[in-house]
């Protein structure tokens, strides 16, 4: 199956699937006469049918559908292609895509960064504060001690 494994809110997203090779004894799920329905499953649900041709099965996204679709939390939706005919349902394939935010739908002040990216910015500038001498490394207070990371773990991370 040919669906995106990301779309981004807010986009019209369109594919083409071909029709499965056939095995002995298995009904052969074609279009025109077989109907193609994608089922999404994440924080919301979306169904939608393809439009069939003698050749293959065409399905679409509209940008308000995308615009639906939670690009928050794990952002991460389920898809199953169901084939059918004359009550006969054939799963064509599964998967998992992720959903990508739009930029028109999030604030100012967005930080698109990864949690590893933050992290490991947040580390080098403590480094970079270190290195200019401008960060205490260790020190006691009426015999309470703190000592931070020493530089050198620090650097490996």
């Amino acid at each position: 199956m040919n669906i995106p494994p990301t779309i981004r809110q807010g986009d019209t997203v369109t594919w083409r699937d071909l029709p499965p090779a056939s095995r002995p004894g298995e009904a052969m799920a074609s279009p025109p006469d077989w109907t193609l329905t994608y089922f999404l499953v994440g924080q919301t649900k979306v169904t939608v049918s393809a439009t069939s041709t003698a050749a293959h099965w065409e399905t679409s996204l509209s940008a308000e559908q995308t615009s639906n679709l939670s690009a928050s939390g794990p952002a991460r939706y389920d898809w199953q292609a169901v084939a059918s005919y004359n009550g006969v349902k054939v799963t064509l394939g599964s998967g998992r895509l992720r959903i990508l935010p739009g930029l028109q739908h999030l604030p100012a002040g967005f930080d698109g960064r990864s949690h590893a990216e933050r992290c490991l910015a947040e580390v080098t500038d403590v480094i970079e504060c270190r290195l200019k001498g401008g960060a205490v490394t260790e020190y006691t207070i009426g015999g309470r001690r703190l000592a931070r990371e020493p530089l050198a773990e620090l650097l490996k991370l």
